[in-house]
């Protein structure tokens, strides 16, 4: 069984209040950094509301094109996979444009100028192979969990039942998918909300529910 579900990531900074609760203050909120990249503005650094370069959801960040080593092993069954991804313009993939440490956090199409005077400077920092957020090191992901695989409740494991719930459930618990009509992708957003930088502890890092007994991993795994 396979259920689409199409991720409009930047949708919730047209929600009034939720984007900033959520993402001013927060990790993501590259102006209030001690880097100094001559802006305040919070939304810059992911979106523009003109010319964007990615139409949905008018994207404003430098993708990487990046190719990434997967974590796979001889005894999983939740998705079929191979033991690489390459980038390219997948909710993910928009992620891995600061996240893989080699595509400048300040690398935007638009910048943010004119009248306004505010434009990105230091652009070609990227992000430190010291920080916990930087996960493609070396563009090696195999200590990080898949991203952009095919959600399929369909696969048989050990114990002689299904390895992971429907897609139905999984949808109604708040989760999301990615992907187009050919496929329910599980994306980095489909447990992450890059806007969810205020949630509480038990919520951190930007997670979209609490992970306490792990039901996160729950949500999806059947064990």
């Amino acid at each position: 069984m396979k259920r689409t579900f199409l991720l409009l990531a930047g949708l919730t900074l047209l929600l009034p209040g939720a984007a900033v609760a959520g993402i001013k203050g927060s990790p993501h909120d590259l102006g209030s950094t001690a880097v100094n990249y001559g802006t305040d503005q919070v939304c810059i650094f992911c979106h523009t509301p003109h010319n964007p370069k990615i139409t949905v959801p008018l994207w404003n960040h430098s993708l990487t094109s990046s190719s990434f080593s997967l974590y796979w092993s001889t005894t999983i069954n939740g998705y079929a996979q191979g033991t690489s991804w390459t980038a390219g313009s997948s909710i993910s993939s928009l992620c891995m444009g600061c996240h893989d440490g080699t595509v400048a956090l300040g690398g935007v199409k638009n910048d943010g100028g004119g009248s306004s005077g505010q434009n990105i400077t230091n652009a070609g920092s990227v992000m430190s192979a010291a920080s916990p957020a930087m996960f493609g090191t070396g563009t090696d992901l195999k200590e990080h969990h898949p991203v952009s695989f095919t959600y399929d409740d369909s696969y048989q494991g050990e114990l002689g039942i299904g390895e992971l719930n429907t897609p139905d459930n999984v949808f109604t618990a708040a989760y999301t998918f990615g992907g187009d009509a050919a496929s329910a992708l599980v994306e980095c957003a489909s447990c992450h909300d890059p806007h969810n930088g205020n949630a509480p502890a038990e919520e951190s890092p930007f997670l979209r529910d609490s992970n306490a007994g792990s039901a996160i991993c729950f949500t999806c795994h059947l064990k």
